[in-house]
């Protein structure tokens, strides 16, 4: 496909939430629908099937047809004009010469899973929240019972419900069993999946998906990729499932170094996950096994890229991603005071200038001074969002 205005992903890729919810791919800004205006959700029944050939999908991938930019999309459009290779581009260079044909409005088989089952989690990020993390939905329900007026106000009962449904739903991979049928069905077309969270490693589900690939003999033309926090090391994963697919790859998500990555994600001990990291390291020599390291910049980190780069070239890790918190908005880089991103971009330019991280530094300041129009809007209530949420759970 030599059309970069087309992205390959709507074609070929289906995105679960934690709660069930599907999109075309993790940074698309909104789930597929059905005809009647409500989300697909395979938590509830619905057919992944059914989903990626819908009216909703069909609509996307025509907009693409007809050279658009799909609004859905603005996270990648973002990125690329920072220039900062978006996940679309490396879709494009993913499936540039499989013979797939991207020029028709007619679906092909689905052969991208990029699975989030639940958000059963140990740890609580300063960058997550209760979508992804059953540990922060925990906290924000001790929040809101904390507080005083919580008796007598409505809309604190409606959170507190609603938080209480995230810990529930969040664990629906062990309560709904039509997924897993369906999921077996589609499984010889696969040649990738991926699994976040929540932390996969402690979803029993996904390893036992991995097994019936194995089972039913198509493991060894899947790659597996994962997030993980690096908390786990899965010994019965190394001896008998990961072995049998393509290639599996861990992608450890690092954000800081020391004493700021525990705080940063907090629940982690650093000297643990170096130690997992290490040891996932001696499987080098596996022909199935590869690594990188996930560095997602927001608004607490912008400034630790250095020392987290210095770190990063002390470990064998096969690839170096740059990633971008783009929401919840009050995280979001772009949200600090312009005086101050100023002085970051100086800084951290001035302190890399010599490294071959330096085009990735270039363009991380080009996305920290790029004006998002959303948050300009509103960049007191981001700002003061910020702060709270900060002292808030400082306290907590």
């Amino acid at each position: 496909m030599s059309d970069r205005k087309l992205c390959p992903l709507p074609w070929v890729s289906i995105e679960t939430s934690p709660f069930g919810e599907l999109r075309p791919c993790c940074l698309y800004d909104d789930y597929i629908k059905k005809d009647d205006g409500t989300n697909y959700n395979i938590a509830k029944g619905d057919s992944i099937t059914d989903a990626f050939t819908s009216a909703s999908m069909t609509e996307l991938r025509q907009e693409f047809l007809d050279g658009g930019q799909p609004d859905g999309c603005r996270r990648c459009w973002s990125e690329e004009d920072a220039g900062i290779v978006s996940k679309s581009l490396r879709s494009v260079e993913q499936y540039d010469k499989q013979n797939i044909n991207f020029y028709t409005n007619e679906a092909d088989k689905v052969r991208f899973l990029d699975l989030k089952l639940g958000n059963i989690c140990n740890l609580k990020c300063r960058i997550c929240g209760s979508w992804s993390s059953s540990k922060w939905a925990a906290e924000e329900i001790s929040y809101l019972k904390a507080d005083e007026n919580f008796e007598r106000t409505q809309v604190l009962q409606d959170q507190y419900n609603y938080k209480r449904k995230l810990l529930k739903d969040g664990a629906w991979p062990r309560e709904v069993s039509t997924v897993w049928t369906e999921l077996d069905s589609i499984m010889e077309n696969i040649d990738l999946m991926e699994f976040t969270g929540g932390e996969p490693m402690m979803i029993q589900e996904q390893f036992d998906l991995l097994k019936s690939a194995v089972k039913n003999g198509h493991s060894k033309n899947i790659k597996v990729h994962y997030n993980t926090n690096g908390t786990h090391y899965v010994q019965d994963a190394i001896d008998n499932i990961w072995p049998n697919f393509k290639t599996v790859e861990l992608a450890f998500s690092i954000d800081d170094v020391g004493d700021k990555f525990e705080y940063q994600r907090y629940g982690a001990n650093w000297n643990e996950v170096n130690q997992n990291i290490t040891n996932y390291h001696n499987l080098a020599n596996e022909s199935w096994f590869a690594s990188q390291v996930c560095m997602t910049f927001s608004a607490f980190n912008i400034l630790s890229v250095g020392k987290l780069l210095e770190w990063v070239d002390t470990q064998p890790f096969g690839h170096v991603y740059f990633n971008l918190m783009h929401d919840p908005k009050h995280f979001n880089m772009k949200v600090l005071p312009d005086e101050a991103k100023e002085k970051i971009a100086t800084k951290i330019l001035r302190e890399t200038t010599n490294t071959k991280y330096y085009e990735n530094i270039k363009n991380l300041c080009n996305f920290l001074l790029q004006k998002d129009q959303e948050i300009e809007d509103n960049k007191d209530k981001y700002w003061a969002d910020f702060k709270r949420h900060l002292l808030q759970t400082d306290k907590f």
